[in-house]
C-alpha cells in the first residue's frame, strides 16, 4: 500500500544529533562537475571545485570526515559542506581536488570508506576549571545546584512541518528517495517555498526496507511537470517526473 503525505505547518523539534567519532560508512563517491562552481551550497558557502569539500545527506554541516579509496588506500580529509549525492547508491560527493588525490577521476566513482574524524565543535568534553596550569581567560558561565558547571547543550534545530495523509493525481516531480527521516525534514525544509509547490512525501517499501520519496507537485499536465524538472535540474540532477494514480471511486 502507498501512503502520502503532504508537508504543511506544524513545530517540530530535532535536536541536532551530534555524530559519533566511530561513524563509518562503505559505498559509492561520486565527484562535483565543473559546472557548479561559484554556486551556493546547502550551507550557504560558495561552491569550489579547488577545495577540500563534500556534499553528505546527514552528516552536519562542518563535520570533518576521511575518506579512502578502497581500490588505491589512498585517503583524504575533507569538510561537509553541502547536501548529496541524492543518485541512488551514493554516500558522499567529492569537490574535483578531493577526487583528484584519490585518483578516480577518470573513472568517474569509486567505492570508499567514510569515517568521521571530528564533529562540529570538536567532540571535546566541556571545560572543567582546575586548580592548576595556565588558563585561557576568566571562568564564566552559571553553576549549578550540584555545584557543577551547567554543560553546554547540543544545538537544538527547529522545522515548520505537518504531515497529513493526502491523495494526489496528476503528475509530480520526484527529487529524491531517503531511508532517514531527518534526511526528508532537512531536505523539504524551505524546499515547497523556492519552488512554489506542495512537498509530497510517499512511504514505500522495497525489498522489507522503508524509503521516503520526496516529490514535488501536484501538476495538471505533465508539460508543466517537465517545466519544473528542468528547473530543478541543477539542486537535484536526478529528479523525475512521475505519476500519480487516478483517485479510487469510493
Amino acid at each position: 500500500m502507498r501512503h502520502l503525505f503532504v508537508c504543511l505547518l506544524l513545530l517540530l523539534p530535532l535536536a541536532s544529533t551530534a555524530q559519533k567519532m566511530t561513524f563509518v560508512q562503505n559505498g559509492v563517491a561520486s565527484f562535483y562537475h565543473n559546472k557548479f562552481n561559484g554556486r551556493k551550497t546547502a550551507n550557504g558557502e560558495i561552491f569550489s571545485n579547488k577545495k577540500m569539500t563534500a556534499a553528505h545527506l546527514s552528516l552536519p554541516f562542518n563535520t570533518l570526515v576521511r575518506v579512502t579509496n578502497k581500490k588505491n588506500n589512498k585517503s583524504v580529509t575533507v569538510r561537509i559542506n553541502d547536501r548529496g549525492p541524492y543518485a541512488k547508491g551514493r554516500i558522499i560527493d567529492l569537490s574535483h581536488v578531493a577526487a583528484s588525490r584519490l585518483g578516480f577521476v577518470q573513472d568517474g566513482t569509486a567505492q570508499v570508506r567514510v569515517e568521521v574524524v571530528s564533529s562540529p565543535g570538536g567532540n571535546k568534553p566541556a571545560p572543567v576549571a582546575s586548580g592548576g596550569g595556565k588558563s585561557g581567560g576568566k571562568s564564566s558561565g552559571k553553576v549549578t545546584k550540584g555545584g557543577s558547571k551547567k554543560a553546554s547543550e547540543p544545538k537544538r534545530e527547529f522545522f515548520a512541518i505537518e504531515s497529513k495523509q493526502y491523495q494526489p493525481t496528476g503528475f509530480g516531480v520526484q527529487v529524491g528517495s531517503f531511508r532517514e527521516l531527518d534526511n526528508i525534514v532537512r531536505l523539504t525544509s524551505g524546499l515547497g517555498g523556492r519552488f512554489g509547490c506542495q512537498i509530497l512525501v510517499e512511504v514505500a517499501y522495497v525489498n522489507g526496507h522503508k524509503y521516503y520519496r520526496v516529490s514535488l507537485g501536484t501538476f495538471k499536465t505533465r508539460k508543466r511537470a517537465e517545466s519544473v524538472t528542468k528547473g530543478v535540474k541543477s539542486e537535484f540532477p536526478d529528479a523525475f517526473v512521475i505519476t500519480f494514480p487516478e483517485k479510487e471511486n469510493s
